[in-house]
């Protein structure tokens, strides 16, 4: 609260987040869509109660968070086809 923000303790722990999910995603590791899963649902949390109490450019964050959302679930859905696919043709290869 000393630098004026109101949800000081949930910005910080969406910032650790984001650090981990681009490690994950550097790693390229398929998890990292569920730490962007968690970043987006804290961030569209954060900025709801933002848009609520009427501070900031709350309506236009929480677009683009929401937008942030469903491409976290897109990239979850493409990584998990794309590994079940490979995974079939590594059985497949086994025979």
């Amino acid at each position: 609260n000393h630098l004026g923000g109101v949800q000081p303790f949930t910005d910080a722990s969406n910032v650790v987040w984001s650090v981990v999910a681009t490690w994950l995603m550097a790693k390229r590791y398929r998890e990292q869509w569920f730490c962007w899963i968690c970043v987006n649902i804290t961030g569209i949390a954060m900025w709801t109660m933002a848009t609520l109490a009427n501070e900031g450019p709350g309506l236009s964050s929480l677009a683009m968070w929401l937008a942030f959302f469903v491409n976290s679930l897109y990239g979850v859905y493409k990584w998990s086809v794309k590994y079940h696919r490979a995974k079939l043709l590594r059985e497949a290869k086994v025979w």
